[in-house]
């Protein structure tokens, strides 16, 4: 899904190789999905507000080009972000999960792992139980043992007393 919370703005600036009609095309999609789907989805439909009203609020569901949308403020260490997330309907989770999980680059992370990935851009009902889910049926992840790592010894090292004294005698 090329879908982004940046990719619901009126410039349409993102990855170039999705054609401005297929972007409307699948934010009609989404659209259409979100506004179907029977979860509690469609009660944060009912509450949701303007992007003129969400600016004021800390939390909040809210419509920008007809998308629901979720503002959380989350936690960067010390800093805190806001963080705009695209509500996911049902239909739309698995291909989510799976890049989230199995593309290449994201090497079978873990379910916190997993669900930290997905929750920058998305979010929907019970996130963590269905990345668990997904984790737990994952072949890869079941045929792979889980590893520790042994504790060893360290050794310290010289700090550079060997160079510098072949360079500089008496050093």
């Amino acid at each position: 899904i090329q879908l982004s919370s940046d990719s619901v703005s009126s410039n349409h600036d993102h990855d170039s190789f999705v054609k401005e009609s297929d972007q409307i095309s699948l934010q009609s999609d989404l659209i259409e999905k979100q506004r179907a789907d029977n979860s509690d989805i469609a009660l944060w439909f009912q509450k949701a507000l303007t992007e003129e009203e969400a600016i004021l609020q800390l939390e909040c569901f809210y419509l920008k080009c007809d998308i629901l949308m979720r503002k959380d403020i989350v936690s960067a260490d010390e800093n805190w972000t806001e963080q705009h997330q695209i509500v996911v309907p049902e239909s739309y989770r698995p291909v989510i999960l799976s890049r989230a999980h199995d593309a290449p680059l994201s090497g079978h992370l873990s379910v916190n792992k997993t669900c930290f990935k997905i929750l920058k851009q998305f979010y929907w009902p019970n996130l963590k139980n269905d990345v668990a889910q997904f984790c737990r049926s994952c072949l890869t992840c079941q045929m792979v043992p889980n590893q520790t790592i042994p504790d060893t010894d360290l050794e310290p090292k010289p700090d550079f007393e060997e160079p510098v004294s072949s360079v500089l005698p008496g050093y």
